[in-house]
């Protein structure tokens, strides 16, 4: 049986993995907006949803062991997995915004 350690470890794992991957997305379909790729874009947007909600179920898997008193002990990792988290949850909201307003130019031009 997998000790609850290597539980929360895994949780912090691929809460980092999936919030990095969501980021990168994010910036991608930024990008292919700036490009004039806007149906490109928003395929990457919903791809950066997919993976936000994999590292939103891992987040929810290490608050649910707290919630049942399995002690969860706050390491570095684990603050940087929620700042990964953060961050990428952050850019995603933006990310329509600029999307929007890189239309807006090209639609201009």
């Amino acid at each position: 049986m997998e000790s609850m350690k290597a539980k929360q470890m895994a949780a912090m794992m691929t809460l980092m993995s999936a919030a990095g991957d969501a980021q990168k997305a994010t910036m991608a379909a930024i990008d292919a907006a700036k490009a004039d790729q806007i149906e490109r874009s928003r395929k990457l947007l919903k791809h950066a949803d997919a993976k936000l909600k994999q590292a939103h179920q891992a987040q929810t898997q290490m608050l649910t062991y707290e919630a049942r008193d399995q002690k969860v002990d706050v390491t570095l990792l684990m603050v940087h997995s929620q700042d990964h988290l953060m961050s990428a949850m952050t850019i995603r909201r933006l990310a329509d915004e600029i999307i929007d307003l890189y239309q807006q130019v090209h639609a201009q031009k």
